[in-house]
């Protein structure tokens, strides 16, 4: 169990890792930063080693933000459903058909299925780098005006040893046993 635990750490800090440095070439400076697109707008720019740069500070931007307070999402009222989205990374060879046998017939639960080998599909990443990250990040940046109550960002195997033990290591349990009402209030979970 320890031991499943340092590696969970340590792949959770990979993928932040592999995240930001996947998005380094592809990300305008301060495209995601509070207040960055409107000092753009004001600003000169000016290329940087290849780079085109705004001349504004972007640790102002980076304080702005941290100084925010967390909001929690509203809950809906006892009934009400929530829109999950599976956000999912794959190849060719990888095997999704558990998404379609177990949540096929399920009007909450959709799937957004990226390739990361195949830019003929019609989901596939800009260029596969950070892996999963750049699935992640595509899915967020094309629809971030229409994201759903529940965006579930996962692999695309189905029986994983990072997958909760408790629920067998199997994701169809994840997903099936995810309290939408948690999300809202914590506004993540780690599962």
């Amino acid at each position: 169990m320890p031991h499943q635990r340092r590696w969970a750490i340590f792949l959770s800090l990979v993928t932040v890792t592999a995240i930001w440095w996947a998005f380094q070439p592809v990300v305008k400076p301060g495209q995601f930063l509070v207040g960055a697109r409107e000092a753009a707008r004001s600003k000169p720019t000016h290329k940087v080693g290849g780079r085109l740069r705004t001349s504004h500070n972007h640790q102002d931007n980076f304080r702005s933000a941290a100084s925010m307070p967390f909001r929690p999402g509203i809950v809906k009222p006892v009934g009400q459903h929530y829109a999950k989205m599976l956000v999912i990374p794959r190849t060719k060879e990888e095997d999704v058909s558990w998404i379609a046998e177990n949540f096929g017939g399920n009007k909450y639960v959709h799937s957004s299925i990226y390739f990361v080998d195949d830019s003929s599909a019609e989901l596939h990443v800009p260029r596969n780098k950070g892996h999963e990250a750049m699935a992640y990040f595509s899915y967020i940046i094309e629809n971030y005006d229409n994201l759903s109550d529940v965006n579930i960002f996962m692999h695309a195997h189905r029986f994983a040893w990072h997958n909760n033990e408790l629920l067998f290591y199997d994701a169809v349990q994840i997903v099936s046993r995810l309290s939408s009402e948690r999300v809202q209030r914590e506004g993540f979970v780690y599962v």
